[in-house]
């Protein structure tokens, strides 16, 4: 039991004040009413403070890591982070059990990517709380992403869509969406191009840089997260006819500097005057399936899409390729 060594008393804010000693350790609780302070100083005193408390390491964890990484996988990580501390707030690390996260990972009904997501985050604690603070158990290490929590399925365009990115290039958006299907850019890369790197003479545009938005939305420019990112992509007649005439200044970018919610609201637009019902994201799926069914190879397709992993690629091949055997057998038995 701890050593109460003032009286509650009730400060300027209008709230309880209560100082205790526990285990040698002073410490002042304060809540918005006498019963609520005391239920928070019993259960306090009811944990053990010898051990680890998780929100204490993952807190630290969260301040090291941000320094180190990139914005976008900050906003990944933060995501992982904000779910574990909101469920295990103070549990002592050393008495949490692979059982016991197993069951919460399992109460989640999320994408397969999302959840190892939240088990990457959850293991890097564990490592910074065995490097720093001398805990050694790790209850995520063998666990893996459940079965069942299927992937997002991806986008693609249909043949109506693909119509009206053509016929549309002249609209607010337009050329970005027809580069977009035509080239495989992700969209950080197609607001980074400057023109110097569209090179006219040798039809190629030079992939180099990446564009991203920070929480105010303002863009800022980085490298590539993998080495595939850093490539060149074949740039078509019909593309390089509709850029000619635009060229600007050799560092200045193709599309202006965007901030994030300008993209959102003019591809919505778009969107939604022209009934484009795929993504600018699905358009480089789109780009994938050209490549597809002109019998390019997964190596050479890989790499012309920035795929760090050609198990990426092959990913998409295999949903094109399954959808192929569909169609042929839906032929067939239409024919009966």
């Amino acid at each position: 039991m701890g050593q109460w060594e003032k009286k509650m008393y009730k400060d300027k804010r209008g709230l309880w004040i209560q100082q205790v000693t526990i285990n040698g350790k002073r410490k002042v609780f304060s809540a918005k009413s006498k019963k609520d302070l005391l239920i928070k100083i019993s259960q306090y005193q009811k944990v053990d403070h010898s051990k680890t408390p998780l929100r204490k390491v993952a807190d630290e964890w969260i301040r090291d890591v941000e320094t180190r990484v990139s914005f976008n996988t900050m906003k990944g990580y933060s995501s992982g982070y904000k779910k574990i501390v909101t469920f295990w707030e103070d549990t002592p690390m050393e008495d949490i059990t692979p059982q016991q996260v197993t069951s919460w990972i399992n109460s989640y009904d999320l994408a397969q990517k999302t959840i190892k997501n939240i088990l990457l985050v959850f293991r890097q604690i564990f490592d910074y709380a065995y490097v720093n603070f001398g805990v050694t158990n790790n209850p995520t290490v063998h666990i893996r992403s459940p079965k069942g929590k299927g992937k997002r399925e991806r986008e693609f365009p249909s043949e109506a869509d693909i119509d009206i990115v053509n016929q549309n290039v002249d609209k607010p958006f337009g050329l970005m969406m027809y580069m977009a299907l035509y080239t495989g850019l992700r969209r950080g890369e197609l607001c980074a191009l400057t023109w110097k790197d569209i090179d006219f003479d040798q039809k190629l545009i030079r992939v180099n840089k990446s564009t991203y938005w920070t929480d105010d939305h303002v863009p800022h420019t980085k490298s590539p997260k993998t080495a595939s990112g850093e490539r060149e992509v074949p740039l078509m007649d019909s593309l390089a006819n509709l850029l000619k005439p635009l060229q600007g200044k050799p560092t200045a970018k193709v599309f202006g500097d965007l901030h994030s919610y300008q993209i959102d609201k003019g591809i919505r637009k778009y969107m939604d005057e022209t009934g484009c019902a795929v993504t600018l994201h699905g358009l480089r799926h789109g780009f994938a399936s050209i490549l597809y069914k002109n019998n390019i190879d997964i190596k050479t397709a890989a790499y012309v899409l920035g795929h760090a992993q050609t198990s990426t690629t092959l990913e998409i091949y295999t949903h094109l390729m399954e959808q192929d055997k569909l169609r042929t057998v839906r032929s067939v038995l239409n024919q009966i």
